[in-house]
């Protein structure tokens, strides 16, 4: 055996201890700064201002990514999305009832800068995020829905009182890895409302259905608004987990791992 070839040798059992030895560490040290809240990626704890701003990001960037890479990938300009930030009206129901058969299209209405435009995308950063700001994913098809965000309805959650109260949004099972990927600290409230486009909007106003459909759409939410004391019960108020850094918990999909869904162990990463 060459010299060479002796010191190689060596030099590969020393660099498996170390290894063996270092990484098993390392791991610990990185599951017991994950337990304690601390974000890798910024090496502190962020403030609970910090935290939520990064789960308001985390959220309108990934609701844009995504319907962006799903228009590509299927050759269509199936979803739009836009934001209004700073929205100056954020009471959706007034929106709605100001809204109908005013001639304007949906982004006028609400005051939408229409970041996505089915297969085309234009630039935006956080700063295109002050709040209170307004995100709406929709679809500009006849009969098309739209999903509403309200940052300011997005808040941090006791996860002492999941499980209880009419949402029963039990807790799911955090693992030993979702824990290392920072996991299992923090649950926000991230409601939102659905509802169709065609009653805030001008598209199509000239086919023969087109009234009779926006007459539909309006009875529709309004018969939702009617229904509810506050604004609050307007929307669906789901929960969700989210790590150390602000990113919501999401299924292989892209979806978000909503609290109390009914996905199976092979759709959580």
């Amino acid at each position: 055996m060459s010299i060479a070839r002796f010191f190689r040798h060596k030099l590969y059992w020393v660099l498996a201890i170390v290894f063996c030895v270092f990484m098993p560490m390392m791991t610990v040290t990185t599951y017991y700064a994950q337990t304690q809240g601390m974000c890798l990626r910024a090496g502190r704890v962020l403030s609970a201002d910090e935290l939520r701003l990064a789960v308001l990001t985390d959220l309108a960037t990934n609701e844009i990514e995504d319907h962006f890479a799903y228009n590509l990938e299927e050759g269509g300009d199936y979803f739009w999305a836009g934001i209004n930030s700073p929205a100056q009206e954020t009471n959706i129901q007034k929106i709605i009832n100001t809204s109908f058969n005013n001639g304007k299209s949906f982004e006028e209405n609400f005051g939408l800068r229409a970041i996505l435009k089915g297969r085309k995308k234009e630039s935006y950063t956080s700063h295109d995020m002050a709040e209170p700001f307004l995100l709406a994913v929709y679809s500009p098809l006849t009969r098309g829905s739209v999903t509403v965000y309200l940052s300011s309805d997005v808040q941090k959650i006791d996860s002492a009182k999941l499980g209880t109260g009419s949402q029963a949004n039990k807790p799911l099972e955090i693992t030993a890895y979702k824990r290392l990927l920072g996991y299992g600290n923090h649950y926000f409230n991230i409601p939102f409302l659905i509802f169709g486009r065609e009653c805030c909007d001008n598209r199509d106003q000239d086919d023969e259905g087109y009234m009779e459909r926006k007459q539909q759409a309006y009875d529709l939410v309004t018969a939702t608004f009617k229904s509810m004391a506050t604004i609050e019960g307007y929307f669906q108020n789901p929960s969700a987990i989210v790590s150390n850094c602000g990113d919501i918990l999401r299924t292989k999909g892209g979806d978000i791992l909503w609290l109390g869904s009914n996905f199976k162990d092979e759709d959580i990463p």
